[in-house]
């Protein structure tokens, strides 16, 4: 829209219409463009990932959605796949679901207060996955045997207690995947964060940026289990930030819940390379950009490891929105808050994508669909098509 274009807007609305006109078409017609992920050739196969409270819920639905892809994933202050999904809520459908799912996922997914009800079950959620993927929801879990997960707890989260890790623990040892392929970290005094050297709050404190120093390099101790001997951080392997347009993949998805603009961090070496490995670093809730800025992006530390290993890390940014305290979500409650939901009224007003919630632990959801293709779309279709395994759709 230029000014030219309304002017005739102007002269049969008035004067004060006309203005307002105006300056909506001044703001359209400055307003930024936002650029493009860029492709890379990157490997889509080998692709890992990792998240902190509600990114770690969706890190682990993620990896077992695309697990042909994904070889290995993260859980920071997370608990196991699908978790509030309640078996009682099968016969039930709409508010009434959501009303059950939020309660387990407050309860039951972030405290301990319906363990003596089953809540989480390990057994049964890995059944609950073996189902999805015999009905072709996910893929198959046989692909996942090799592997690998860390996890973390911190032993002063009172967010998202050690318990709930604990589950996480025996889920993925119910599905099959070795024990010397689990790494758990659950001795350190830290509070509800991601852990880092020399920044954030200290460590058994739980607040905003919800980055903790205890002294711990967690993005290279999980990187490197995840993906192998890795080389040290150098600075003199460049890392480029790059800002592109996360709504160009969701024209079609409803309620995805991520903001217009996601941050990639690209080696300068996988500019000019092809191969690259891809990482996917999901934030918990008040991380996002709109919230700490690029606090997450900066201090996590995945940077530093990502130039000397040609490791091309993907970072999304959910939407800001403001229930009364977001909490991290587990599968199927879309989100909630710590505030008492007495009603199927408020469950249905805020179960549909409050910050960070990540929906459906199945390949359909519009998160997970997202982020499949924004990792394509860092592959680069028709550029290193053979290297990948698997299926080449959502």
């Amino acid at each position: 829209m230029t000014l030219w274009s309304i002017r005739p807007y102007v002269r049969r609305l008035g004067t004060v219409a006309g203005v307002v006109l105006l300056a909506l078409g001044m703001m359209a017609a400055c307003r930024p463009e936002v650029p493009g992920l860029p492709a890379l050739a990157a490997r889509l196969d080998g692709t890992t990932v990792s998240g902190v409270s509600s990114g770690a819920y969706m890190a682990g639905q993620f990896h077992l959605a695309h697990s042909r892809i994904v070889t290995g994933a993260a859980l920071i202050a997370g608990g196991p796949y699908g978790c509030a999904q309640s078996v009682y809520t099968r016969g039930i459908f709409g508010p009434g679901s959501a009303l059950i799912n939020a309660s387990r996922a407050i309860n039951g997914c972030m405290g301990n207060d319906l363990a003596a009800w089953g809540v989480p079950n390990p057994q049964q959620l890995a059944e609950q996955a073996r189902g999805f993927a015999s009905e072709g929801r996910i893929d198959p879990l046989d692909t996942m045997i090799g592997d690998r997960i860390y996890l973390f707890s911190g032993t002063k989260d009172e967010t998202v207690l050690p318990e709930i890790g604990v589950a996480a623990l025996r889920f993925y040892e119910r599905i099959g995947v070795p024990a010397d392929h689990i790494k758990r970290v659950a001795d350190m005094p830290a509070g509800h964060g991601f852990i880092a050297e020399a920044k954030g709050v200290a460590c058994s404190t739980t607040a905003q940026p919800y980055i903790n120093d205890c002294g711990y390099d967690q993005a290279g101790d999980l990187l490197t289990f995840l993906l192998g001997p890795l080389a040290k951080p150098d600075a003199a392997a460049k890392v480029e930030r790059l800002v592109f347009d996360q709504h160009a993949f969701a024209k079609d998805l409803i309620d995805h819940g991520l903001a217009r603009e996601g941050v990639v961090l690209v080696p300068e070496r996988c500019r000019t390379e092809a191969g690259c490995r891809i990482h996917i670093a999901y934030h918990g809730c008040r991380q996002s950009r709109a919230i700490v800025g690029d606090t997450f992006i900066e201090d996590s530390g995945y940077g530093r490891w990502a130039g000397p290993n040609r490791l091309i890390v993907l970072m999304g940014s959910c939407r800001r929105r403001r229930p009364a305290r977001p909490i991290p979500m587990a599968a199927g409650t879309g989100g909630a808050t710590r505030a008492p939901i007495t009603s199927p009224a408020r469950a249905r007003r805020l179960l549909p994508y409050a910050e960070c919630s990540t929906g459906s632990p199945r390949r359909n959801s519009p998160l997970i669909s997202l982020k499949r293709r924004t990792s394509n779309a860092t592959y680069g279709w028709g550029r290193a098509r053979s290297r990948v395994r698997g299926p080449r759709t959502l």
